[in-house]
């Protein structure tokens, strides 16, 4: 049985920056088979993005050990994919708050930076009805301890609602996988799995 992990990346970042590597480079250490999800970001939707990282994490073989990291966006579609995937850990780090229940709470200027085709098409993902679905040994919900309100929001409600969820923040970090301190927490976190 061998232990996989798959990289998500958040919106418009790629696997090869130095954050994603870094953590990479924390899950190897764990002797982790390292897989590292491309989504092409432009002028496409979460549904999008959802079935072209489900095309990349089917490669693990049954009985594997698989781990999902996603990072904001990536956070979102590697919940997503838990459901069907089925993971023994997974490591969500700054859930992005764009289910169909946070869509009320999101700033009119969010909005209208996504355009009203990409949060037509967030309304498609029920956060309440996945999480029931949502089956792994352990889930671990990651911050910045300086995030904006609404995504601290969508982390506390996501830690009442997942089963074995634990919530940490990293303090001192607003919305950036690149700091120190963000970093430092999914090393100890990687470190436990």
């Amino acid at each position: 049985m061998a232990k996989v992990v798959y990289i998500i990346p958040g919106y418009q970042h790629t696997t090869s920056l130095k954050s994603y590597r870094e953590v990479a480079r924390y899950f190897k250490s764990r002797n982790y088979q390292v897989e590292l999800v491309k989504i092409n970001w432009a002028r496409r939707v979460m549904s999008d993005y959802v079935a072209e990282a489900k095309g990349q994490v089917v490669r693990h073989k049954k009985g594997d050990a698989v781990c999902l990291f996603g990072f904001s966006f990536g956070a979102f579609i590697a919940l997503n994919l838990a459901e069907q995937i089925i993971p023994k850990y997974l490591i969500l780090g700054s859930l992005s708050p764009y289910f169909k229940e946070d869509l009320p709470y999101v700033k009119k200027t969010w909005k209208e930076f996504w355009g009203k085709r990409r949060i037509k098409d967030f309304s498609n993902f029920y956060f309440n009805k996945l999480v029931k679905k949502v089956k792994c040994s352990k889930i671990y919900l990651l911050g910045g301890g300086d995030e904006v309100p609404e995504l601290k929001r969508r982390l506390k409600e996501a830690v009442k609602k997942i089963r074995n969820s634990e919530l940490y923040y990293a303090e001192q970090v607003g919305h950036d996988l690149g700091h120190k301190n963000y970093l430092k927490l999914v090393k100890e976190i990687v470190s436990n799995i």
